[in-house]
């Protein structure tokens, strides 16, 4: 098999969308655990690996408790085992694997965990994937404590470890509610998406169709110290820290014999052993695969490191800007994370070394100080990279002289930090200070502290909202605090509910001396204008101060009810009638109140179906005097159409400037068919005959006789008869001229007592015409 006969999503995207190492060697060095509840046949990496071209990897299977390691726990259990094995074998081609395999109970985990703790160092496990998961309503606080402390153990011993967030949305076995263990706050909880490439660019939303969704909520844990800064209410531990991949409908190809074959993989156990994989390929590229346990910190300081997914939702939680509960922090950006992720003890590289010790807060700035310093290149002064919120605000250089740290370092040189950075971030933020790497080693966080920055933010008020015809007028005055000199745009809007529909923009650039006087300033920051709407009826009109300054956020100066007048049109559909087929004629009035001088033109459907327009052209004095209005606004027109029998005939007068169009009504019209009219007056029998009677007419064409067939017994006779007759009582009874009755004899083979039937036939349309039956007995 060769690699291009793998399905589903390639393995340069599975790199490329994250920013991961991507060469042959990928995690070399390193050692990727996983926790399995399902056995396998582990002939299936060797067949996925010959498939994409790559070395079957280092692998040990460990039995926990004498758990089976090829035994199906379920149907799917061993695919389970097959994506783990197998995205790791992607993402870290070079890195060792070695897969705990227990009974799935709680106890099984236990001892998987414990086990894992036992062998980090041993075999230098970077990270341990784990798929599986409880429902946390099906552990208890006593039991969860118990598999906490397996967790803590693994991660102190530097594994990172990753668990799926789930495939359910907020629901855990149909109860919202989170998983365990990815809820523990040691683990990187990884929820999932879905994937895909345009051009150069990868585009990511969250993962939630038909084949489920990425889990995702609140867990039962309080909330950790890394989480304080998400923006999400509440007390409870948050999931998922961070997502990649999950949807099984743009998922890899995965080889597995339980399913004959190839599959493509997903869910968030696709996710997590992606990640997994991901970070130990990471710290491989940067010279050293010794774990380093806990990496929340570090991942939650560096947002911007994430390409923030915003589209979507787990049917529950909706994604945002930002961390939500649906993808967390968002998807990694290896390449960025390397240069921030810590170092532990037995690596050769020596990344700097510092103190943050002390920020406050300016209109737009933040002041940081404190000291680093880079073994690396102690002579060397080390730049120091600041953020707010997440944001970049600045790089400083670690430059001015600190004697104390030079003394307690026992080195020399200038290694301390002193200086402003720019920001428009307001109100409570996390300000953090990294040192910038030189040499071996990697960027250090040298801490984060929590700032408040005041507001620089609009002020102003809403004084009125008026509403005119097809206009609002608002005025009121603001000015940004930020630059109180400007003129502030002010935003108008209708408002209903979260939804804001835009009607538009005026400036405060209007004298307003009480303001000036009152807020001490100078300038024109007075608001006052009328703009255009098409709405009518009650509504909610807010107004909100645009921000223009270096820092700070739009302010809503407040939200008003008005009632607008409707300038929709006006009208009556008074009369319809349809004398002829095909036709229908209408009759009525209408006026638009935006333009009274402008004929009307009113659309017209029958029986549903547009069928055609009139306009108003003629004096309806009435109307006129009535409505207060001049011009001509009656309407008189016919229609056509090929209906037939009873249809709804239904006008709308069309709008013309604000406003929206107009029902005028319905009527039910009855169109004639056309169909022969005619009657069975007669049926006289005798020997092997019937002698019929009658009149017959087409409206189509009333000049013509009508052909008549009769029926005996069912069989119709071999020839019509013609309705060519003279009948003076049908021409004046039904207004017409010609020739239209008919009388005539049959033959027929029938005999005894039979039904005798005449039938008019149509001539263009309509359709036959049944006259009717008479019953004779024939010798």
């Amino acid at each position: 098999m060769t690699p291009t006969a793998v399905p589903g999503q390639p393995v340069s995207n599975l790199t490329g969308a994250y920013q991961a190492p991507a060469s042959a060697s990928a995690g070399a060095g390193a050692t990727i655990a996983t926790l399995q509840f399902s056995g396998w046949n582990s002939g299936n990496l060797k067949t996925y690996a010959a498939a994409v071209g790559r070395p079957a990897p280092s692998y040990t299977q460990i039995s926990v408790d004498g758990a089976s390691t090829t035994t199906a726990t379920s149907k799917n259990g061993p695919f389970e085992v097959a994506i783990d094995q197998e995205a790791l074998l992607d993402v870290a081609p070079r890195a060792a694997q070695r897969a705990y395999f227990a009974d799935g109970s709680i106890q099984g985990m236990y001892d998987a965990l414990t086990d894992v703790a036992g062998d980090v160092a041993q075999h230098d496990i970077t990270a341990l994937s784990i798929s599986w998961m409880y429902c946390e309503s099906e552990v208890d606080s006593n039991t969860r404590a118990v598999l906490e402390d397996a967790v803590d153990r693994v991660v102190a011993a530097g594994a990172t470890t990753f668990a799926a967030a789930g495939d359910t949305g907020a629901s855990c076995d149909g109860k919202i509610g989170a998983s365990y263990p990815a809820s523990s706050p040691a683990v990187i909880s990884v929820g999932g998406t879905t994937l895909a490439k345009s051009g150069n660019t990868y585009l990511e939303s969250v993962w939630h169709n038909s084949s489920g969704a990425t889990g995702g909520g609140y867990s039962t844990f309080s909330r950790p110290s890394y989480q304080a800064g998400t923006g999400i209410g509440g007390n409870s531990r948050e999931v998922p820290d961070i997502s990649a991949l999950a949807d099984p409908n743009v998922g890899p190809g995965i080889y597995t014999d339980t399913y004959k074959g190839w599959v493509l993989g997903g869910g968030t156990s696709l996710a997590t052993p992606l990640l997994a994989g991901e970070l130990a390929s990471t710290l491989s590229a940067r010279g050293c695969t010794v774990g380093i346990g806990d990496i929340h910190n570090t991942l939650y300081a560096h947002p911007s490191d994430f390409r923030d997914v915003t589209n979507g939702s787990n049917g529950t939680y909706v994604a945002r800007r930002g961390y939500d509960l649906a993808t967390g922090l968002g998807t990694p950006n290896w390449a960025a994370l390397s240069k921030v992720l810590p170092t532990r003890s037995g690596c050769k590289q020596v990344s700097p070394v510092g103190s943050f010790d002390a920020a406050s807060a300016g209109n737009g700035t933040v002041k940081v100080t404190g000291w680093a310093d880079d073994s690396s290149s102690s002579s060397s002064a080390l730049a120091v990279k600041v953020t707010v919120g997440g944001a970049t605000a600045g790089t400083l250089t670690a430059n001015t002289g600190r004697s104390d740290v030079d003394k307690a370092m026992k080195i020399s040189g200038n290694h301390g930090y002193s200086g402003t950075a720019s920001t428009t971030a307001t109100g409570a933020q996390q300000v953090c200070v990294t040192a910038v790497n030189v040499g071996a080693g990697a960027d250090s966080l040298l801490g984060c502290k929590s700032v408040t920055f005041p507001l620089t933010s609009p002020e102003g008020s809403l004084d009125v909202v008026s509403a005119g015809p097809g206009t609002v007028s608002v005025a009121g005055w603001a000015f940004d605090q930020g630059d109180k000199v400007a003129a502030d745009p002010v935003k108008v809007t209708f408002s209903n509910g979260l939804l804001a529909s835009p009607i538009g923009v005026i400036h405060a650039d209007q004298p307003r001396p009480d303001v000036d006087h009152a807020k001490n300033i100078t300038g024109n920051h007075g608001f006052s204008g009328a703009l255009p709407v098409s709405r009518s009826g009650n509504q909610q009109v807010c107004v909100t101060a645009e921000n223009i300054g270096s820092a700070g956020h739009d302010t809503l100066l407040g939200c008003k009810n008005i009632t607008l007048p409707d300038m929709s049109p006006q009208g009556s559909f008074d009369t319809a009638s349809a004398a002829t087929y095909g036709a229908v004629t209408v009759a009525g009035w209408a006026f638009d109140p935006s333009d009274t001088t402008t004929s009307t033109t009113v659309d017209a459907t029958i029986g549903g179906v547009a069928a055609g327009t009139v306009a108003t052209s003629t004096t309806r004095a009435d109307v006129n005097r009535a409505k207060h209005v001049t011009g001509s606004h009656g309407f008189t027109g016919t229609l056509t159409t090929t209906k037939t029998g009873n249809q709804q005939v239904c006008l709308t007068a069309e709008n013309t400037g604000s406003g929206s169009d107009k029902s005028l009504g319905c009527k039910t019209v009855t169109f004639p068919t056309n169909s022969p009219q005619g009657a069975f007056d007669t049926a006289t029998s005798a020997h092997a005959s019937v002698t019929v009677s009658g009149w017959a007419f087409d409206p189509d064409d009333t000049s013509q006789p009508v052909p008549v067939r009769v029926s005996v017994g069912g069989a119709a006779t071999p020839a019509p008869l013609s309705a060519a007759a003279p009948r003076a009582d049908v021409d004046r009874a039904k207004s017409i001229t010609g020739n239209h009755g008919y009388t005539g004899t049959v033959t027929t083979t029938k005999t005894g007592k039979q039904q005798v039937c005449v039938t008019a036939i149509n001539f263009s349309h309509g359709s036959d015409t049944n006259l009717g039956c008479k019953s004779v007995t024939i010798r």
